[in-house]
């Protein structure tokens, strides 16, 4: 079993997928790092992964808004595609297990954390 966490911020609404057995959530989380190169150049990297809920997360939809930051873990799954570019490229899924709201951009900006609904794992 492949398992991973990862913490990043939403890059677009969560939306109700229909499957062919059954419906299932979909998001995009970005997790961002900068980071300085040997020569002192200033790196920012986005890393994009697609995390499938599985489970009913109906109660959730209103919350998994742009810009939402979250915590999820989960099953892995790594996957090749070719980009826009028509270069070959590395893509990772995750079939959550777990998911945990850490808040909003904006809600980060303007106040401290709080032991509201969205700390709690679900």
């Amino acid at each position: 079993m492949l398992k991973a966490e990862i913490i990043g911020n939403l890059g677009a609404d969560a939306k109700v997928v229909r499957g062919n057995t059954a419906d299932f959530v979909s998001l995009s989380v970005a997790h961002s790092r900068v980071f300085k190169k040997n020569d002192g150049t200033e790196v920012a990297e986005t890393y994009w992964v697609n995390v499938t809920i599985n489970w009913n997360a109906s109660n959730l939809l209103p919350y998994l808004k742009k810009g939402t930051k979250v915590f999820v873990r989960g099953n892995v799954r790594l996957r090749a595609f070719t980009d826009k570019n028509h270069e070959l490229r590395a893509g990772m899924d995750i079939n959550a297990d777990e998911l945990e709201l850490c808040g909003s951009a904006q809600q980060q900006q303007q106040t401290p954390p709080s032991n509201e609904v969205g700390d709690a794992p679900f």
